[in-house]
């Protein structure tokens, strides 16, 4: 994260931005990451119950964050705009390695 100041002596921020924090019921958990406050986040990094990072995961659409999703393992099920802010129901799996 960068930060520059202006001519009126203000600091603005530019960079990835912690938007949300969610616990999947394993304990891993995914940190939702903006590039502009605002925005609904689809892009996750993605920690381990003890806190070590794993990778960063993109869902492909964005997680609002008015809808609550439904974590179960590793499992996310939520509802997400689509053509014309259409609501639809999205389930995604979240494959892990080895």
């Amino acid at each position: 994260m960068q930060s520059s100041a202006s001519r009126d002596g203000r600091l603005s921020w530019s960079g990835p931005v912690v938007d949300e924090v969610r616990v999947m019921d394993d304990g891993h958990v995914l940190v939702g990451i903006i590039e502009e406050v605002g925005e609904d986040p689809s892009t996750f990094d993605v920690f381990d119950p003890d806190g070590f990072f794993l990778g960063t995961v993109d869902l492909g659409f964005k997680l609002p964050r008015r809808n609550v999703p439904a974590l179960v393992g590793d499992t996310i099920i939520a509802v997400s705009p689509g053509a014309l802010d259409v609501p639809y129901l999205v389930r995604v799996t979240i494959k892990r390695p080895g």
